[in-house]
């Protein structure tokens, strides 16, 4: 990619060493992980790999944005911490108040990243805020999954911006059209907006 405000580095979240030469090197201000193994059957399949990225990886991020001197640091997780919307309750919909109540090796590890991000707030003062997004789909979606490709193809017929799937399993998915998603990103670089945990 040709943007001098944009450098790609392919690496792994959980190499210290690697991490620490990155903030060393670039003497970020905001750090949002978007970094995550995720898909639930990959995490019953291997669960270790989640645990390493997901929970090991987002505390090298955090030891790092401490080390220097990051002025906010974004932690991207996932509605799954929250469990399954049931069938018969479709004008149920995930909060912030909701409990988590993990269902799989994936959502337990993003929910214990989540946990350790507070943790860290708490413990030593780094600045965090945590975003819980629902499913998303827009015009560049990779439609390997068949909720994705559902998403895209109800893409013309939703005129709002939040809706509810129900997939062919026992649960309710929710699903966000990207331009929300993002606004929503922008809002955590601002701690005016979002508050700090």
């Amino acid at each position: 990619m040709k943007n001098e405000k944009f450098k790609f580095v392919k690496g792994d979240i959980a190499d210290r060493e690697l991490v620490y030469e990155l903030f060393e090197q670039e003497k970020f201000d905001i750090v949002v992980n978007f970094a995550a193994e995720s898909h639930v059957d990959r995490s019953v399949e291997n669960p270790e790999i989640f645990l390493k990225t997901n929970i090991i990886g987002t505390s090298v991020l955090m030891d790092a944005s401490r080390k220097y001197g990051v002025k906010r640091y974004h932690q991207v997780s996932t509605d799954e911490v929250y469990g399954d919307l049931p069938l018969d309750r479709p004008d149920l919909f995930f909060t912030e108040e909701t409990p988590i109540h993990t269902s799989s090796p994936y959502s337990s590890s993003k929910a214990a990243a989540d946990l350790l991000v507070l943790a860290y707030h708490r413990t030593y003062g780094l600045p965090v805020t945590i975003s819980r997004c629902s499913n998303n789909y827009g015009p560049y979606q990779f439609t390997q999954e068949e909720m994705k490709k559902r998403a895209k193809k109800l893409k013309r017929k939703i005129k709002k911006h939040a809706f509810a799937v129900r997939p062919p399993s026992h649960d309710t998915k929710q699903f966000r059209e990207e331009g929300g998603l993002n606004e929503g990103k922008n809002t955590t670089r601002n701690p005016g907006i979002l508050q700090s945990a």
